[in-house]
């Protein structure tokens, strides 16, 4: 049974589905995309990614069960607890050996230390970079500005 009580492990709202990983997270990020957000019904959604070597996760104390999904698109599975509903990780067969955690469902959310927020999906495609954190009025203004341009996933030369 999963009982880690480190920013290495996490779980759902009811505890029913359980996760733990070893090693160093890959990357840390906001994303804003219509998927995400609708996925999460939040504005922001927030992601950790860690490699699928050294991840593990408990389904009704069952360690390596996989919890429920919903294949949002191809190749894409968006991980749920069928009990409470809770959303968990989203995993995706454009990112080969990864899992992208949501960081709010880590044990310790407060460890959760963003580098960088994303923004796709189909009226705006690009990624923001940044060593701080930015407002979301910073974001809106820079999707607002953008938009019309951006017509390929990109590093947008944004420096904060």
């Amino acid at each position: 049974m999963i009982t880690t009580t480190s920013s290495s492990s996490g779980h759902c709202h009811c505890r029913n589905v359980r996760y733990r990983f070893g090693g160093p997270r890959t990357w840390a990020c906001f994303c804003h995309c219509e998927d995400c957000r609708r996925n999460c019904a939040a504005p922001i959604v927030a992601y950790i990614g860690v490699p699928l070597d050294g991840f593990r996760w408990q389904v009704d104390e069952q360690e390596g069960t996989e919890p429920a999904f919903y294949p949002s698109s191809q190749g894409v599975k968006r991980f749920f607890c069928n009990q409470c509903g809770t959303p968990m990780a989203f995993q995706a067969e454009h990112y080969p050996g990864e899992i992208h955690l949501y960081a709010a469902t880590l044990e310790n959310p407060q460890d959760f230390e963003p580098t960088f927020h994303g923004i796709t999906g189909k009226s705006y495609h690009g990624f923001i970079w940044t060593t701080r954190s930015i407002t979301i009025l910073e974001v809106l203004l820079l999707i607002r500005t953008n938009a019309s341009s951006c017509q390929s996933p990109s590093v947008l030369g944004f420096h904060f």
